[in-house]
Formats: structure tokens, C-alpha cells, sequence
């Protein structure tokens, strides 16, 4: 996989793995203490990395390390939160359980 420059020196060959978890289009690599979002830029993936730029300091949000856009994909390195992503089969599984409660 050929990665913008910028964000190569970043990475630096660190260890990563891909994201099985997640329900996006795009391919998501997590590293040690970061993680990258590759995606087709558009204007969604436009608005994520302006939404996160706004964000920050008003929530907790990761940290924008490099935004890329080159031959019509975007590259968005951010630092790693802690705590589970919102899909993770804990969370599902207890908003599917809520569901058959009510």
C-alpha cells in the first residue's frame, strides 16, 4: 500500500492491525498509540476531519495527526482514544437488549 510521505514518517514501520470491528467503507490500521482511516475522499470523509478539527478542546476527540488527500483517497492518522469503539459487541449487545425491553 503506497502511503502519502508525510504520513510514512509518522508511522515509521510501526506494527499495526487491521480494523475488524468498525462498519465503515474505509480501511482503518491500528497502531500501538494511533490510527489511520483511509478512505474515498469525499465530502463525508472532508467533513470528519473538519468536524474533529472543530471538536478538539471542546470534547474528546483523537488528536489530528496528518490529514492527507492524494489520487482521490483521503489519509486521516489520528492519535488513539482509550475505551471501546460505540460498535463493539458489548455495546450492541446490551442496545439490542434495551430494544427487547421496551
Amino acid at each position: 500500500m503506497q502511503l502519502p510521505e508525510t504520513i510514512m514518517n509518522l508511522i515509521a514501520g510501526e506494527q499495526y492491525i487491521t480494523d475488524d470491528i468498525g462498519m465503515s467503507d474505509s480501511s482503518v490500521l491500528i497502531f500501538s498509540d494511533k490510527v489511520l482511516k483511509i478512505q474515498k475522499d469525499n465530502k463525508e470523509s472532508q467533513n470528519e476531519y473538519s468536524i474533529m478539527k472543530w471538536l478538539k478542546g471542546k470534547l474528546t476527540v483523537p488528536e489530528v495527526l496528518a490529514y492527507e488527500v492524494i489520487n482521490g483517497k483521503s489519509y486521516l492518522l489520528m492519535s488513539k482514544c482509550s475505551g471501546k469503539m460505540a460498535c463493539d459487541k458489548l455495546y450492541m449487545k446490551n442496545w439490542f437488549h434495551c430494544l427487547q425491553t421496551v
